[in-house]
């Protein structure tokens, strides 16, 4: 169990992209979302399913970010909504990608702490 004020939440980014398309997404990604959300999220994993880059089919990429505390996963929210950067991102990314989705999540043990707000 976390400190109270700490617990970890996750934030779990599935996105399928367009055949062929899973490097070039990433790599995308990386330069030019990441950068910019290391202000507001810790990254901690990317996953490529399957595991190999795709010519004629497509990936699916699993990008896990965390934040700690629900102030801080609100706050970081509020913040992406009001960046023109992001929306325009994810239009100009729209065209690399078949679908999206984005949950969020904890550890069982933290979830006393996060509702108790």
């Amino acid at each position: 169990m976390s400190t109270p004020g700490q617990e970890k939440i996750f934030i779990i980014d599935q996105i399928k992209t367009k055949p062929g398309k899973g490097e070039a997404f990433l790599k995308a990604y990386m330069e030019k979302y990441a950068a910019n959300a290391h202000d507001r999220m810790t990254h901690e994993f990317t996953w490529v399913a399957p595991p190999m880059w795709l010519k004629d089919q497509s990936n699916t990429l699993y990008i896990i970010w965390s934040v700690n505390g629900a102030g801080a996963w609100w706050a970081n929210s509020h913040q992406s909504r009001r960046i023109d950067a992001v929306a325009q991102w994810w239009q100009d990314a729209d065209k690399m990608v078949e679908s999206r989705d984005r949950i969020f999540a904890s550890d069982i043990a933290d979830i006393a702490g996060l509702t108790n707000v």
